[in-house]
């Protein structure tokens, strides 16, 4: 008669254990961004705060960890992988955000683990129209795709990956508190089949215009303080350069009237203050 062995996870070794939980931990195998909106699956529409056009088309599916399993498994494993996030410096969280007309339509490639250990954010901003440019400038502020990424970046500061605190009168979980050493933005360029499009403001093409406006409202929100204790280092890349921001302190009174003065821009966070 057999007998048979139950195998345990504990039983490896704790080197071959470190190495499972760094490559569970790693950002280098992410899930495929949908190649337009068309393939994006099923979503519902945050209506822009105009109420004239779409705004945000966020995901039905729900917000998952990679190593949720493994962190509520039982206490020894969860504390070994948590010694592995400490050791890594943190986790990476990967997002993709695709700009439709105005519309943008952002999809998690990787989340590691809980908020609480997020250490970085690396967004790569993507433009899927294929017959004109992205319009930047609005009437007397920023444009309505700057609108709604300012409105998303400030959901992910002040909810987590989720974006939202609560959805239609449902309250969202609560998120413990936010500490992002960097904020990195990938401005990735439009595909070689896209159509030409008409040169936008300054004679600039759409590239250009895109790595200036960007270059421009992420420098005016890093000025203006709000991200002061949430983020550290916020940064622009693009194909053949990049823009780096320190965040700086502001005190409260500045950054309550700041909060208003963003606010109507898109900017969640600075309700508090209307």
């Amino acid at each position: 008669m057999t007998t048979q062995t139950t195998f345990r996870f504990l039983d490896l070794a704790r080197e071959l254990r470190d190495r499972i939980y760094d490559a569970v931990l790693s950002s280098d195998t992410l899930t495929q961004p949908p190649k337009s909106p068309q393939e994006a699956g099923d979503r519902w529409c945050e209506e822009s705060r105009l109420g004239r056009f779409r705004g945000i088309m966020h995901s039905t599916a729900p917000i998952t960890y990679t190593c949720s399993g493994l962190l509520q498994s039982n206490r020894q494993i969860s504390r070994e992988l948590q010694e592995a996030i400490e050791w890594n410096g943190g986790v990476e969280y990967h997002l993709d955000i695709m700009v439709a007309e105005a519309s943008l339509w952002p999809t998690w490639l990787a989340l590691p683990a809980p908020v609480k250990y997020a250490r970085k954010i690396t967004v790569d901003f993507r433009n899927c129209s294929r017959t004109y440019g992205i319009r930047w400038v609005g009437n007397g502020g920023p444009g309505r795709v700057v609108q709604n990424l300012l409105r998303l970046l400030g959901q992910f500061v002040a909810s987590g990956p989720r974006f939202l605190g609560s959805r239609n009168g449902v309250p969202g979980a609560s998120m413990p508190e936010l500490r992002l050493e960097v904020l990195e933005i990938h401005l990735v360029r439009m595909p070689d089949d896209a159509k030409p499009v008409v040169e936008e403001d300054f004679g600039l093409d759409p590239e250009e215009e895109a790595e200036f406006r960007l270059q421009q409202r992420l420098s005016n929100l890093v000025g203006s303080g709000l991200l002061f204790g949430k983020v550290g280092v916020v940064r622009l890349r693009w194909e053949d350069g990049e823009r780096e921001w320190q965040v700086e302190d502001r005190n409260e009174v500045d950054k309550a009237a700041t909060g208003r003065l963003w606010a109507p821009y898109g900017w969640v966070p600075g309700e508090e203050f209307t």
